[in-house]
């Protein structure tokens, strides 16, 4: 990030690893979860050279997922498929606690993985492959919400679905 874009946005940018659940308010379509099992169990170890998870860019109250786009499935209509997305955070997502979002037609469900920084050390985790993609969608957020809403956890009770495994 430049420093012109982490000031303004509170905070030194970093990888964090995270869950991230995709739900179509549509019911007729499955969920889709990255960086997890969906079961709230821990991945398998991925085999030598590989790295099973997913990691997001945050940057003091800022959660920048620019690959959220790979949870679509082939079958979504387009109205409920996700894009990259930026989203605030509160200091409960940093104590652990799962965060819930809605963008109206889809909600999503990003929890931080704990204690694994395995991906820290993979070629992609290098700054200079995810700093321009993440000040790319900082120039675009300038400062603003991007549409989604969030969610108590007593509010998405409703939510529970078949997720892929």
């Amino acid at each position: 990030m430049t420093k012109k874009n982490s000031g303004s946005f509170g905070g030194e940018p970093k990888l964090t690893r995270v869950t991230c659940a995709v739900f179509p308010e549509d019911r007729k379509y499955y969920a889709t979860v990255l960086g997890g099992q969906g079961d709230g169990t821990f991945r398998p170890a991925s085999e030598p050279g590989m790295w099973k998870g997913h990691v997001v860019v945050t940057l003091g109250e800022w959660l920048l997922d620019a690959t959220l786009d790979q949870a679509n499935k082939p079958e979504w209509p387009e109205e409920i498929r996700v894009r990259p997305i930026a989203v605030r955070l509160d200091k409960e997502f940093w104590e652990g606690r799962t965060m819930f979002l809605n963008s109206g037609t889809t909600m999503f469900r990003y929890s931080l993985y704990p204690k694994q920084t395995g991906f820290a050390n993979a070629p992609d985790a290098r700054a200079s492959h995810w700093r321009p993609v993440a000040n790319l969608m900082l120039g675009k957020l300038n400062g603003s919400l991007i549409n989604c809403k969030q969610r108590s956890t007593s509010n998405v009770a409703h939510t529970r679905r078949r997720t892929t495994k």
